[in-house]
């Protein structure tokens, strides 16, 4: 009979395989009953901020699997390094060799959020181009330096100061240099009731700037093509 952590791991499980039958099934075969769950956690302790609070067991269960369903990357040099960090999976090896050359061709143009005069953060997630000046990200990142006024959009400030945020796209494990854009503008946050999203404007020029002969072309017919 299964026991109150086999069971709710199961349900993660089928959360997943509504949405993912094939990774569904890699999952329940490492997740079988009577493995212990300590164990497949091990990895996921070696990638920085990948787990949960111990202290809630429910999310220590979801950042467990999470992390064996959403494998880690790293990025260098513009490309993404066929290797997973902490848990693997066949499943996504298969679709990211597949779509590796979109992939590469999208990650020039998807940068990491920095803040200023945040008393929390120097840096929040990542965003990408959508537009020649626009990128979007998600409504928890924005909301961390910016919300509604008056008039649309402002930043925020803090006991430090007005807060602003800039867009570093070559921001890469162990990279020492940097290519950042401020964020000139707050165009949208969505409300809570609405999709996790956010659109920022920057550099009017952002989309045709180079680097190393890397043309920064908008990601989103990649994505579309790749999702």
């Amino acid at each position: 009979m299964p026991n109150d952590s086999e069971e709710r791991v199961s349900r993660i499980l089928q959360e997943f395989g509504n949405r993912d039958p094939k990774l569904e099934t890699e999952l329940r075969g490492k997740f079988h009953p009577g493995l212990g769950l300590e164990k497949l956690g091990e990895p996921v302790f070696r990638i920085p901020e990948g787990i949960a609070d111990v202290g809630d067991r429910s999310k220590f269960l979801e950042s467990i699997v999470k992390a064996h369903a959403r494998p880690v990357l790293l990025i260098r040099d513009n490309r993404f390094v066929p290797e997973f960090v902490g848990p693997d999976s066949e499943v996504w090896k298969e679709r990211l060799d597949a779509a590796s050359e979109k992939i590469n061709s999208a990650i020039p143009s998807v940068g990491r959020v920095e803040v200023q005069n945040n008393p929390d953060y120097n840096w929040l997630g990542t965003a990408w181009l959508v537009a020649e000046d626009i990128v979007v990200t998600n409504r928890h990142v924005a909301r961390e330096f910016a919300r509604s006024g008056t008039d649309g959009f402002v930043f925020r400030a803090s006991g430090r100061g007005p807060m602003s945020s800039s867009i570093d796209f070559l921001e890469e494990f162990d990279r020492g240099d940097q290519l950042g854009f401020p964020v000139s503008a707050i165009l949208w946050i969505a409300p809570e009731t609405d999709e996790d999203i956010a659109f920022l404007r920057s550099h009017p020029n952002l989309a045709e700037i180079s680097w190393r002969g890397q043309s920064r072309s908008p990601p989103a017919p990649y994505l579309r093509t790749i999702l």
